[in-house]
């Protein structure tokens, strides 16, 4: 603060807020005598040396202003942080002055956290019924997340695809432990049961607030050839997310252990993959994924690395592994 005082006016304020942050209150000012101020502050702190080694430091500042933006100190904070904010997340080292436009960023980052809160939540309920869930599902996020970059996905549709793919069996919360941990082949009804798993998820997810995730969950069964459920669309009518989605899960349903068969080694998986191109898979993702694979830039699992596949597996129910719906 004492060295900020040294830049400012006669009647200006300074005063810590708390850990790095100051609050400067700038009287008879507007935005433009409030920014020249601070460049000032910025070459200055941009001139400190802390021995024994010089260690840049910059400052980012939001301001509001009185009573143009809000008429109570309370308000006039609360404003001012969300310009701090922007200006932190603009490359930090400048100064933003608050405008309306910013209160929508705030809401998008309230729902942003609020998502996360969400996901997490119910990635712990999925794990807490099924240890082995939770290493599928992650394994599917890893996935789909190469291939979605592969594909040109990037920024928040790239972390909407991931998050979709960590939620993607949460449906199965509602499939009974019966039906799920049977060592016998399904029954038809069973089966119907089973894949009314996608259907639970779309509506589990529908609560999140992104419309978007409880689509692509609902609609990864579906086959590029119309042969999948629960609607039986084909081709371009299914979404691109899910059809990413069917990939991953599918290469990795592949590769893990099931209670009734042993897994594929990487490369049956592939000519799996291959093979279904066209009729379950759509064949650009297909084609994208087992290029990622034999390149190197992803790896999938095989029989000699799934110990912890096996120990989640001997967790649950005598070990009995979960089938794919």
């Amino acid at each position: 603060a004492e060295r900020f005082e040294a830049d400012l006016r006669p009647g200006d304020i300074c005063g810590r807020l708390g850990g790095d942050e100051f609050v400067i209150a700038l009287p008879k000012s507007n935005a433009q005598e409030g920014e020249a101020i601070f460049e000032r502050l910025r070459v200055t702190v941009a001139l400190l040396e802390f021995d024994p080694v010089h260690i840049p430091v910059t400052i980012s500042a939001g301001m509001a202003r009185f009573p143009f933006d809000a008429p109570t100190a309370t308000e006039l904070l609360a404003l001012a942080d969300q310009a701090l904010y922007r200006a932190k997340m603009s490359g930090r080292d400048r100064c933003v002055v608050y405008s309306p436009d910013l209160a929508s960023d705030e809401t998008k980052r309230v729902h942003e956290r609020n998502l996360r809160t969400s996901v997490e939540a119910l990635a712990r309920a999925v794990d807490t019924r099924n240890g082995y869930t939770y290493l599928h599902s992650q394994a599917v996020a890893h996935y789909a997340n190469g291939l979605g970059e592969r594909l040109g996905l990037t920024g928040q549709r790239l972390e909407m695809l991931r998050v979709a793919a960590i939620l993607h069996d949460v449906g199965k919360i509602g499939v009974p432990d019966a039906i799920l941990w049977k060592k016998t082949p399904l029954t038809p009804s069973e089966i119907a049961t089973i894949r009314c798993h996608s259907e639970l998820g779309h509506k589990i997810l529908t609560g999140l607030g992104v419309p978007e995730i409880p689509s692509w969950v609902l609609h990864l069964h579906e086959r590029y050839d119309g042969q999948g459920y629960p609607e039986e669309l084909a081709a371009e009518e299914i979404p691109y997310e899910s059809r990413i989605l069917a990939v991953a899960d599918a290469v990795d349903a592949m590769t893990c252990p099931r209670i009734y068969r042993v897994p594929l080694t990487p490369t049956e998986a592939l000519e799996e993959l291959e093979s279904g191109a066209g009729s379950q898979f759509d064949p650009s993702i297909a084609s994208a994924m087992i290029e990622l694979v034999r390149e190197g830039t992803l790896v999938l699992s095989s029989g000699d690395d799934q110990t912890e596949r096996h120990e989640a597996i001997g967790r649950t129910r005598g070990g009995v592994a979960a089938r794919k719906g």
